[in-house]
């Protein structure tokens, strides 16, 4: 995969200038979804660490060279440069959180062995009412955590940028201890790397008549 054929999306720059030096960015996944399509062709954060979370509906989701077919609740982590695509189910709703990188090595300082922050350095899906998993009773904890920091996020409260902070830590602490379970239902490996050169559709066409729509 040839990494300069996949657009770098900054978000605070492309979606939210508002925020364009934030260190954590939320936005609900249908707001993101209205601006950028359900059908989101094949990019890339390169100064980002990106975590959906679909508390509705159903996605299809590329990260790097495989394919994830979920259903809600679920999450998807993608760290920085990672190239990632997928199609949302219409009836698809959630949370999109966006950490800024050099942010992610200073929130998990606390661990001198690195194993948190090495345990994100690769993209996972997981499905969270999935009986198989062992952090099943921790979803509810994670669910309502994210929908915490969106609030905080939207506040202007004394200390929010404090309490975004440790909110956000908390959050990929958790994350952390899920990442062993990257063998979601229905994982399978593409051996079609040109479906990612834009979308997930079935005829995917040249990534610069993709037109996801940026808005200036």
């Amino acid at each position: 995969m040839v990494a300069e054929a996949i657009p770098n999306i900054d978000i605070g720059k492309v979606y939210d200038r508002r925020y364009s030096d934030a260190e954590v960015h939320y936005e609900s996944l249908g707001k993101l979804a209205d601006f950028f399509g359900r059908n989101m062709p094949a990019h890339r954060h390169d100064q980002f660490l990106q975590v959906h979370v679909l508390v509705a509906g159903s996605v299809r989701v590329y990260l790097d060279d495989v394919l994830h077919v979920a259903r809600a609740p679920l999450f998807f982590l993608t760290p920085p440069a990672v190239p990632h695509a997928f199609v949302l189910g219409p009836d698809s709703e959630g949370h999109v959180l966006t950490i800024q990188r050099r942010v992610i090595s200073g929130l998990l300082a606390h661990d001198p062995l690195g194993t948190l922050e090495s345990r994100l350095a690769e993209p996972f899906c997981v499905e969270l009412d999935d009986s198989r998993s062992p952090q099943v009773h921790d979803s509810k904890i994670l669910l309502s955590l994210i929908e915490a920091i969106g609030r905080e996020f939207a506040s202007a409260a004394m200390g929010r940028t404090s309490a975004l902070l440790a909110s956000t830590q908390m959050l990929l602490v958790m994350l952390s201890r899920y990442a062993n379970e990257t063998e979601s239902r229905g994982r399978v490996r593409s051996e079609n790397h040109a479906l990612f050169q834009c979308s997930l559709s079935s005829k995917p066409i040249a990534f610069g008549r993709c037109g996801f729509g940026v808005r200036k």
